[in-house]
């Protein structure tokens, strides 16, 4: 990976720096040392890392991994096998915008201290559970050292038994700021973690959801943007009550054809799939939660789920004020807030990096989806579960020297993109069109602070409860109860399968 590099870019990189260092990327909470400790919890890890000491006190980031080079295992390769996001891990060349030249200047400074080659196999997502079996059956070791799979997809490769637990990998620290505190509180189980999240996965911030409103429609339907902002970030009193009260008559039908379609104007936009699903991690109902002795079961069915259910076919189906996308298309009704005939929409960082890209940032804001009631503590979003996390393959008796080469690169990586890629990414594609308004750029802070990768949402994937409350509330169905106990025995058999793959026994639904 050898090219010049313009000195204009190198300039433009720099002030990027400058940027974020200016306005502080805040970063979350550290999570536990022990991998032992996975009670229920949201957000990112602290700025401290895991030693207790600035990460920033010494001027090179990697001099705590091991100073050795690679050259001597399979000629110096470190093959990744990525799905089709692979633009997030690897750049050929320094040509492109600033966060193409981050990532290539990340790996080129990762492949000239460590004697290595980068390069990536790109496969479809879908196929990578297989791709990553047949390798292992057929031992052929040399031909990746780390994968990168879609999130809900690559869980079948933890259940099928080939991905290596990551606390078993030397050299990765979980604790450090550039790991997800999720990787230890949300997706560790028995001392296992087989898909963990960092840095180097830009994607987990850009399909990180939120919500959109107009400014200028809410002044005109005589919501206070002021109060409103207050309300949400200093109050804490955005919830599912507050949102209906603000939504429910909002809506005009523009076209004057005495029909309410996606041609006219409304309080709330969304759609089903998971932005619905994001209502009830809002809500503060996981599928899964653990209990003081370190427990997890699976606890999704009670009252609250039933109640959140019946809330949310009401805000679906019986609210006037709301337009719902039965199709699961985030693009459509990002394409009705840019054409401003929703003053609320559903939606994910990404809409400002691209659908949004042509409306003036002083037309809206940013938010967290509403929370359960004003009893609830902290904001809470997810991420969609079409963003990428790490695999470790396992390659039965896969050498020492291998597993050293992958800790190494994959911690070296994750901690660069820290320093280098994500700020880039941060200030440009989210943060930079809002500095003429802090308040926005506090918001996103606030919803990476409180985001979570959850256990159930993983490694149940399409089998989860999420599919079935999803199917339901979109054909306007609160049966739940009925729902649950035709699939009980299905989803009994799914979590005895998860559960086994992390060498435990699970006693069975309640």
């Amino acid at each position: 990976m050898k090219s010049n590099v313009s000195k204009w870019v190198c300039l433009l990189l720099a002030l990027v720096l400058l940027l974020s260092a200016t306005f502080s990327l805040v970063s979350c909470k550290d999570g536990p040392e022990d991998p032992k400790s996975t009670s229920a919890g949201t957000g990112e890890s602290d700025q401290s890392g895991g030693t207790g000491e600035s990460e920033d006190d010494n001027p090179d980031p990697l001099h705590y991994l091991p100073d050795t080079t690679f050259e001597d295992d399979n000629h110096g390769k470190f093959i990744i096998l990525c799905r089709d996001q692979g633009n997030e891990i690897f750049r050929e060349s320094s040509e492109g915008d600033i966060i193409d030249y981050a990532i290539y200047m990340r790996n080129t400074e990762v492949e000239e201290r460590y004697k290595i080659t980068m390069s990536y196999t790109s496969i479809d997502y879908w196929t990578v559970p297989d791709w990553v079996q047949t390798v292992i059956k057929a031992g052929d070791t040399s031909s990746v050292d780390l994968v990168s799979g879609q999130f809900v997809f690559s869980s079948n490769v933890a259940v099928n038994g080939d991905a290596k637990n990551w606390y078993e990998v030397p050299h990765i620290d979980l604790t450090k700021k550039w790991w997800s505190r999720s990787n230890i509180e949300d997706l560790t189980m028995n001392d296992q973690a087989y898909l963990i999240i960092g840095d180097m996965l830009t994607s987990t911030i850009g399909l990180t959801y939120c919500m959109f409103y107009n400014l200028n429609l809410c002044e005109r339907f005589g919501i206070n943007t002021n109060d409103l902002y207050k309300l949400i970030a200093e109050d804490g009193g955005w919830t599912y009550d507050y949102m209906m009260t603000v939504i429910q008559d909002i809506r005009e039908d523009l076209n004057n054809d005495n029909r309410y379609t996606s041609k006219d104007l409304y309080g709330l936009v969304t759609t089903n799939g998971s932005p619905m699903s994001t209502y009830f991690f809002a809500f503060n109902m996981p599928i899964f939660t653990t209990d003081e002795n370190g427990d997890r079961d699976c606890t999704f069915f009670n009252d609250k789920t039933y109640n959140i259910v019946k809330r949310l076919v009401k805000l679906y189906h019986r609210t006037d004020g709301c337009f719902f996308f039965s199709n699961q298309s985030l693009a459509d009704c990002a394409e009705m807030f840019a054409d401003e005939r929703a003053v609320f929409v559903n939606g994910q960082f990404q809409f400002a990096m691209n659908q949004l890209r042509d409306m003036a940032s002083e037309k809206w804001m940013m938010a967290p989806y509403p929370k359960y009631n004003e009893r609830q503590e902290r904001y809470i979003t997810m991420t969609d579960g079409g963003h990428n996390a790490l695999i470790c393959p396992n390659f039965p008796g896969a050498s020492d020297r291998k597993l050293e080469k992958l800790g190494v690169i994959t911690e070296a990586l994750n901690c660069l993109s820290n320093k280098n890629v994500v700020p880039v990414y941060y200030e440009r594609a989210l943060k930079s069109k809002y500095i003429n308004d802090p308040r926005t750029a506090e918001m996103i802070d606030m919803l990476m602070e409180n985001r979570l990768f959850d256990f159930g949402y993983c490694y149940l994937a399409f089998e989860s409860p999420l599919v079935w409350t999803n199917d339901l509330i979109t054909n306007g169905s609160d049966k739940l109860a009925n729902y649950y106990a035709s699939k009980k025995d299905e989803l009994e058999s799914k979590i005895k399968k998860i559960f086994l793959a992390f060498g435990m026994e699970y006693g069975g639904l309640a």
